[in-house]
Protein backbone atom coordinates (compact mmCIF):
# COMPACT_ATOMS: atom_id res chain seq x y z
CA UNK A 1 0.00 0.00 0.00
CA UNK A 2 2.46 2.26 0.73
CA UNK A 3 4.93 1.38 -2.29
CA UNK A 4 1.37 2.80 -4.28
CA UNK A 5 1.22 5.85 -2.45
CA UNK A 6 4.96 6.58 -2.96
CA UNK A 7 4.61 5.98 -7.05
CA UNK A 8 1.51 7.57 -7.75
CA UNK A 9 2.35 11.51 -8.57
CA UNK A 10 -0.95 13.01 -8.92
CA UNK A 11 -1.87 14.24 -4.78
CA UNK A 12 -1.01 11.30 -3.29
CA UNK A 13 2.01 12.72 -1.93
CA UNK A 14 -0.25 15.06 -0.14
CA UNK A 15 -2.22 11.77 1.70
CA UNK A 16 1.19 10.20 2.63
CA UNK A 17 2.71 13.23 4.41
CA UNK A 18 -0.85 13.58 6.25
CA UNK A 19 -0.51 9.92 7.17
CA UNK A 20 2.99 10.15 8.36
CA UNK A 21 2.24 13.45 10.50
CA UNK A 22 -1.04 10.97 11.93
CA UNK A 23 1.09 8.32 12.83
CA UNK A 24 3.72 10.66 14.27
CA UNK A 25 1.21 12.31 16.42
CA UNK A 26 -0.08 9.05 17.50
CA UNK A 27 3.24 7.71 18.73
CA UNK A 28 3.70 10.58 20.56
CA UNK A 29 0.22 10.67 22.13
CA UNK A 30 0.86 7.16 23.09
CA UNK A 31 4.47 7.50 24.78
CA UNK A 32 3.11 11.06 26.33
CA UNK A 33 0.32 9.32 28.17
CA UNK A 34 2.03 5.96 29.23
CA UNK A 35 4.99 7.74 30.47
CA UNK A 36 5.17 6.90 34.12
CA UNK A 37 2.59 3.68 33.72
CA UNK A 38 5.25 0.69 34.76
CA UNK A 39 7.21 3.09 37.67
CA UNK A 40 4.48 2.14 40.48
CA UNK A 41 6.82 3.85 43.40
CA UNK A 42 9.90 3.81 45.56
CA UNK A 43 12.27 0.79 46.74
CA UNK A 44 11.28 0.44 50.41
CA UNK A 45 13.16 -1.92 53.12
CA UNK A 46 11.00 -4.97 54.72
CA UNK A 47 12.23 -3.95 58.21
CA UNK A 48 12.83 -1.18 60.02
CA UNK A 49 16.29 -1.89 61.09
CA UNK A 50 17.01 -1.86 56.96
CA UNK A 51 16.08 2.35 57.15
CA UNK A 52 18.04 4.97 58.90
CA UNK A 53 16.28 8.08 59.85
CA UNK A 54 18.57 10.28 57.21
CA UNK A 55 17.99 8.10 54.94
CA UNK A 56 13.97 8.58 54.36
CA UNK A 57 12.94 10.62 51.23
CA UNK A 58 11.45 13.80 52.11
CA UNK A 59 7.80 15.78 51.47
CA UNK A 60 6.92 19.00 52.20
CA UNK A 61 3.34 17.83 52.96
CA UNK A 62 1.23 14.96 52.48
CA UNK A 63 -0.47 15.51 49.00
CA UNK A 64 3.09 14.72 47.48
CA UNK A 65 2.67 11.14 48.83
CA UNK A 66 1.45 10.52 45.42
CA UNK A 67 4.37 9.42 44.21
CA UNK A 68 4.91 5.97 46.41
CA UNK A 69 4.07 2.38 45.41
CA UNK A 70 0.37 2.22 45.52
CA UNK A 71 -0.50 0.79 49.66
CA UNK A 72 -1.51 1.37 52.72
CA UNK A 73 0.80 4.02 55.20
CA UNK A 74 1.06 5.62 58.23
CA UNK A 75 1.71 9.11 59.13
CA UNK A 76 3.13 9.12 62.81
CA UNK A 77 3.07 12.40 65.00
CA UNK A 78 6.18 13.41 63.95
CA UNK A 79 5.61 12.83 60.40
CA UNK A 80 7.64 10.06 59.87
CA UNK A 81 5.93 7.30 56.83
CA UNK A 82 5.62 3.70 57.67
CA UNK A 83 4.70 1.35 54.74
CA UNK A 84 2.05 -1.47 56.39
CA UNK A 85 2.82 -4.51 55.07
CA UNK A 86 1.49 -8.21 56.70
CA UNK A 87 4.09 -8.65 59.20
CA UNK A 88 5.35 -5.31 60.09
CA UNK A 89 5.89 -1.74 59.32
CA UNK A 90 8.92 -0.10 57.58
CA UNK A 91 10.09 3.34 57.90
CA UNK A 92 10.22 4.88 54.78
CA UNK A 93 9.50 8.90 54.20
CA UNK A 94 9.69 11.89 56.38
CA UNK A 95 7.36 14.69 55.98
CA UNK A 96 8.02 18.33 57.20
CA UNK A 97 4.81 20.41 57.70
CA UNK A 98 1.93 18.31 58.46
CA UNK A 99 -1.75 19.58 59.99
CA UNK A 100 -2.63 17.98 63.71
CA UNK A 101 -5.64 16.59 61.85
CA UNK A 102 -3.08 14.47 59.53
CA UNK A 103 -0.73 12.91 62.45
CA UNK A 104 -1.50 9.89 63.25
CA UNK A 105 -3.60 8.63 60.43
CA UNK A 106 -3.36 5.87 58.40
CA UNK A 107 -3.64 6.36 54.40
CA UNK A 108 -3.77 4.70 51.18
CA UNK A 109 -2.63 5.10 47.75
CA UNK A 110 -3.90 3.79 44.80
CA UNK A 111 -2.57 2.99 41.52
CA UNK A 112 -3.35 6.32 40.28
CA UNK A 113 -1.57 8.49 42.97
CA UNK A 114 -4.46 9.51 44.97
CA UNK A 115 -4.05 9.57 48.53
CA UNK A 116 -7.02 8.94 50.74
CA UNK A 117 -7.79 8.44 54.55
CA UNK A 118 -8.52 4.86 56.11
CA UNK A 119 -11.60 4.84 57.70
CA UNK A 120 -11.75 2.06 60.72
Amino acid sequence: MIIKIVKKKNGEHFRFALFLIFVSISVFILAFLSEDNGITGQVTATTLSQVASSDLIEFEDISELGTLAPGKYYIDGNGIVYWIEENGMAKIAKINYLDSSQKGRRVYIDFEGNVGYLIG
